[in-house]
């Protein structure tokens, strides 16, 4: 009896068992001390090998040869490897462009993972830097950054997703805003008082010394004045000061009069600055002609003219219309194959409720137990299938998803297995759309395509063209194409629904297939332009099963 493990070809020794003995002198170098082999249930036909120590490098083909005096057989299977990476840990880098710089690591990954930060909403940040690199033994090491802003984020999470298992690592800190550099009222105040207190000082050591000169000049001349009419007698007129208002004609200044006049008035021996042509008294232009006034305490300001920046935003502008135009030509187009689909509530998961006209299916609060299912329902997939079977033409349908935050949409072949769990690939028979926690849109083809969504669809439009090998999505709140599946559909298809685990949510809305509009119709929806995100749940058990 010979039992042999191999990689694509039958000399390529992972594990050789010959004679009732192990042979590791056969082995490859690179699967020596690494594979452990058990033979207990061996007269039942059944063995098993264990390989340890899992690197990128073991991916690929393998093959399994059984040869004995009655008997012989082989299996050929591809293995895929994939990694979880350590748990993200974040650090803060210090302050920069008025904000806190957080800093993401995490090790261990395979294939090439994905990172996001989020903020305390739910809604994604912008990474600042983000580098992936891969070390010596074939495995990815992550690290990104952003820079946190004070006054709107407060809880800030790093997650890090392994796109072929679908599984996620997250990592939460919590920032208090006083911790965040911001504007202080207080340090702009303490800035303009250092700046302006020593001008200030000056000015009025200036204006000081001008007047303690100007009060001591002046109590000479009254002195010298008051001694002078003394000496001239009663009769004569005191003469004016000099720096006082013209008082000819009116009545003479006593000495102390003229003394405050001097102080009240001084003469600075300058005629006062020319005032505007428009102007009512100083600084006030009243002829509506801004900016125009020639008085040097007005300057006048231009602003460049924005015409170029204009023109590109009008450049752009006419690039997404036309793009828009295009989606919505072809949603146009895709109406005129309406067809009348009805949901299979013999196909239904036990945990999905199939209303009585057969349109619309919910998750019911409490799920039966698991004998409740016939035997063409789904036992692990909370999915339904359409009565109808596609396998020539084209044909479209349109279905209300309301404001769930998860749920999938599309078509899978009339024949997948209903038992077990499947990843929902076109390499498993299965063409979706699906939506996460609210705000993350996108396929598997064959790996996790992400999708971005101006505005959120309410509805979606569904169009099958099975002689094109065609399955295209349609945002019908806005006319605009979300993606477009191209492939060679092996069989009958039929519409596949799933709207996901009760998600605890406020608007656990059913999947609805909706009466199709009149030709070209833009259908009204709820509201456009709303934002609206559900928490992310990491331990949503469903979470493993795309």
């Amino acid at each position: 009896m010979e039992i042999l493990w191999f990689r694509s070809q039958a000399s390529d020794v992972v594990h050789l068992y010959q004679e009732g003995q192990e042979l590791p002198g056969r082995q490859m170098a690179q699967f020596q001390n690494r594979t452990q082999f058990f033979k207990d249930d061996i007269v039942d036909g059944s063995v098993a090998l264990l390989l340890q120590g899992i690197v990128p490098a073991d991916q690929g083909p393998y093959g399994c040869r059984f040869l004995s005096s009655n008997f012989s057989g082989e299996a050929i299977w591809d293995l895929e490897v994939a990694g979880l990476g350590s748990d993200p840990h974040i650090s803060l880098e210090g302050f920069k462009e008025g904000g806190i710089q957080l800093r993401c690591r995490s090790s261990g990954w395979y294939p090439k993972p994905q990172a996001q930060w989020r903020d305390h909403r739910g809604q994604c940040l912008p990474p600042e830097t983000e580098a992936i690199v891969q070390d010596t033994w074939g495995l990815f090491n992550l690290e990104t950054s952003v820079v946190v802003q004070g006054g709107t984020h407060r809880n800030v999470s790093c997650s890090i997703q392994n796109t072929l298992l679908i599984e996620k690592k997250e990592f939460m800190v919590q920032i208090a805003d006083v911790f965040l550099p911001g504007p202080s009222p207080w340090k702009g105040a303490l800035l303009g008082t250092l700046v302006a207190l020593p001008l200030l000082l000056a000015l009025l050591a200036a204006l000081s010394l001008f007047f303690v000169r100007k009060h001591r000049r002046s109590r000479e001349k009254l002195r010298k004045q008051a001694e002078k009419d003394k000496g001239e007698g009663e009769g004569a007129r005191p003469r004016p000061h000099p720096c006082g208002p013209c008082w000819a004609g009116k009545r003479a200044l006593s000495p102390e009069a003229g003394r405050r006049a001097a102080l009240r008035f001084p003469c600075f021996g300058a005629s006062p600055p020319a005032r505007c042509a428009h102007a009512e008294g100083p600084g006030l232009c009243t002829s509506g002609e801004r900016g125009l006034c020639a008085h040097p305490d007005f300057p006048l300001f231009f602003v460049s003219s924005p015409g170029k920046l204009r023109a590109e935003l009008e450049k752009l502008q006419t690039e997404l219309d036309w793009r828009r135009a295009e989606g919505q030509a072809e949603w146009r187009a895709a109406q005129q194959y309406a067809v009348d689909v009805t949901l299979d509530p013999a196909s239904a998961h036990p945990s999905l409720q199939v209303s009585e006209d057969g349109r619309s299916v919910s998750s019911r609060a409490a799920a039966p137990g698991p004998a409740a299912g016939g035997p063409q329902s789904f036992s692990e997939q909370t999915c339904v299938l359409s009565r109808e079977r596609f396998s020539a033409g084209r044909h479209y349908w349109e279905v209300h998803v309301g404001r769930r935050s998860r749920w999938f949409l599309g078509a899978c072949l009339a024949a997948v297995p209903r038992a077990g769990a499947a990843r929902l690939s076109p390499a498993s028979g299965y063409w979706v759309l699906g939506l996460w926690n609210g705000c993350e849109y996108f396929v598997l083809d064959p790996h996790r395509v992400a999708l971005r969504v101006r505005v959120p669809p309410r509805r979606v439009g569904v169009f099958l063209d099975c002689d094109a090998g065609r399955l295209a999505f349609f945002n019908v709140s806005d006319g605009s194409h979300i993606f477009t599946f191209t492939d060679t559909f092996s069989g009958a298809l039929c519409a596949y629904f799933r709207p996901r685990a009760h998600d605890g949510s406020a608007h656990p809305d059913p999947l609805t297939i909706c009466p199709l509009p009149a030709r070209g119709t833009r259908v009204p929806e709820e509201n456009d332009s709303d934002t609206w995100l559900q928490p992310y749940e990491p331990s949503d058990p469903a979470w493993g099963l795309w």
